[in-house]
């Protein structure tokens, strides 16, 4: 076996590299789902109305001084 220099091995290791992702994205994977149309019904729920009144309004949180008032 002759002495090989590190820039062919480098080479040959991206040879080998490339052809291993060549395959690997050749490789035709096959869709189990065999649900025709848009969302599963059953992956879905319906939003439920809270039981608290509705159509309340809150008013703003109140605004705290920014003022450096010391502690006495």
């Amino acid at each position: 076996m002759t002495e090989r220099t590190r820039v062919e091995l480098e080479r040959e290791m991206k040879r080998a590299r490339i052809e291993e992702k060549r395959v690997h994205d050749n490789n035709i994977t096959k869709n189990k789902n065999l649900f025709i149309g848009g969302i599963d019904p059953k992956t879905t729920t319906e939003k439920k109305a809270t039981k608290d009144v509705p159509n309340v309004i809150h008013n703003p949180a109140k605004k705290k001084s920014k003022e450096n008032i010391p502690f006495y």
